[in-house]
């Protein structure tokens, strides 16, 4: 999905809804995907056309502060846990 350039949030703050293009509120939307707890897909001609933040002010924060190390912390006895290869045949089945 390109990149939202139109943002819009109400006067109480209740939604934030942020589109791709200017001409998209101009016809009605198709469909709201909700994808997570809050949020949700806006759908126009087929297509994603934005999306929508409930409460948009819970997640605000006064600031960023970078973790201490870019890696998880190591598991007991040291070693890090070994990755395994992921394909069709390895996934678990019902």
């Amino acid at each position: 999905m390109p990149q939202a350039t139109m943002l819009h949030c109400d006067t109480e703050a209740a939604e934030l809804i942020c589109l791709r293009d200017p001409a998209v509120p101009d016809a009605p939307l198709e469909a709201r995907i909700g994808i997570a707890p809050g949020l949700a897909l806006l759908v126009q001609d087929g297509a994603v056309a934005g999306w929508s933040l409930a409460a948009p002010t819970r997640y605000l924060t006064s600031g960023y502060t970078a973790p201490a190390s870019p890696r998880p912390p190591r598991a007991p006895g040291g070693s890090w846990p070994s990755a395994r290869p992921c394909s069709p045949g390895t996934w678990p089945t019902r």
